[in-house]
């Protein structure tokens, strides 16, 4: 079973420190590599990253900087909402920007989804005005 986690984050110096700093403890490591190296941060590492993928000992998590269908890190948040969990707050995409993105994806996998998660759609109530 393949546990990981997709985040979309903007790719500046100081968030990159952020996102170092919140998985150090967990041996973060470069996982798209022929060999793994560790997950570290050079002068100019922020230009022209578009994706950062990075095992821990916990599992994967995945930075991207823009999804298909979606767009952009400012496009994402636009379409995210807030979701609180035990452990604070955090944003989650909608579902009509999930469909957008499985449907730019367009694998096997996606279109199963897209179907299920449009399903999801006809089966709500909407929602009151």
């Amino acid at each position: 079973l393949r546990r990981d986690i997709h985040v979309c984050a903007h790719f500046s110096r100081a968030n990159l420190e952020r996102i170092h700093a919140a998985v150090a403890d967990l041996h973060p490591y470069h996982f798209l590599t022929p060999q793994p190296l560790p997950f570290e941060i050079r002068e100019g590492f922020e230009r022209g990253l578009k994706n950062l993928y990075i095992g821990t000992d916990l599992g994967r998590v995945d930075f991207i900087g823009e999804v298909a269908g979606v767009g952009n890190y400012q496009s994402l948040l636009d379409s995210s909402i807030a979701v609180q969990l035990p452990f604070g707050s955090i944003r989650v995409i909608t579902r009509t920007a999930l469909i957008a993105a499985k449907s730019a994806m367009d694998r096997p996998r996606d279109r199963i989804a897209v179907i299920e998660l449009k399903a999801i759609d006809e089966r709500r109530a909407p929602e009151p005005s």
